[in-house]
């Protein structure tokens, strides 16, 4: 089935909230698609959020078989534009929040347009290794980000994936993944490790270069299998990991660097500008 963007952009002042919305919002939720352990009421709170919070990029729905997820589309200036990031967020949060929120308003600085997608949620209480359950739908999301994206003329990507987000990238890759799909960079990827073995499956399976990126202070998992992560990729075209010094899981306050580091690898592996349309 072919898909569409219905989507029309959000001011970025404040909107008032009203009736209206909040209808609109509860009949978003009611056309998702039944999967089996997602939380449709608290993605749906989230997303009310985001339209209501966004003060940069604009908010687009992206819609196949009468299901539907927003995500949050920030643009490069056209004469500038190398090409797309995919931005997949750490468990349960909004598509504006954390790391991917961040790096999603500075990436168009660096000529890269960047489309943050909200990821299905659990309840808020749920812990992190039952997200696991969500991969697939999360996976499924991401093909139809993919396309609808290549439909508006962006045929040079690159995913950015942080914790669960991560492991989403890994499982796309891992099968037969849109050529389109240049790269992909793991910030503090999850590796939860009753998982690990899917996990290697997975990263030994990818075939595009890899940027793995952790944190002096992140998650023991995560700090602890960063050798074996390089012993998987060593030697891989573009493959480079990076432990950053002085910060945690979530990268605060190192944001901007992050993102020039990122862009910087990304001239490497996945350059030139990437534009199709006349306008």
């Amino acid at each position: 089935m072919p898909l569409t963007i219905c989507a029309t952009a959000v001011s970025r002042a404040r909107r008032c909230w009203c009736p209206e919305r909040l209808l609109a919002v509860l009949l978003w939720a009611l056309a998702l698609p039944l999967w089996a352990a997602a939380n449709d009421v608290e993605e749906a709170r989230l997303t009310a959020g985001l339209l209501e919070g966004t003060s940069t990029g604009r908010v687009i729905q992206l819609q196949r078989d009468g299901g539907s997820f927003p995500a949050l589309l920030e643009e490069a200036r056209p004469a500038y534009r190398k090409g797309l990031v995919i931005l997949l967020p750490e468990a349960g949060l909004r598509a504006d929040a954390g790391l991917a929120g961040r790096l999603q308003r500075i990436m168009p600085e660096y000529g890269w347009s960047a489309l943050s997608l909200q990821l299905p949620v659990l309840e808020p209480e749920a812990r992190p290794h039952e997200y696991w359950t969500l991969v697939p739908e999360a996976v499924e999301r991401l093909k139809f980000a993919i396309a609808a994206m290549k439909g508006e003329g962006l045929q040079n990507i690159a995913l950015v994936g942080h914790g669960f987000g991560a492991a989403v990238a890994l499982n796309y890759l891992s099968r037969d993944p849109d050529p389109a799909v240049r790269a992909v960079v793991l910030l503090s990827s999850w590796w939860p490790m009753e998982r690990a073995a899917r996990l290697r499956d997975w990263l030994t399976a990818v075939k595009v270069p890899v940027l793995d990126v952790y944190g002096e202070s992140d998650a023991r998992e995560i700090r602890h299998t960063a050798r074996e992560r390089h012993s998987i990729l060593k030697g891989r075209k573009g493959y480079r990991q990076w432990r950053i010094s002085g910060v945690g899981h979530h990268y605060r306050d190192r944001e901007a660097w992050l993102a020039k580091r990122i862009y910087g690898w990304l001239e490497r592996v996945a350059p030139g500008i990437e534009v199709t349309s006349d306008e």
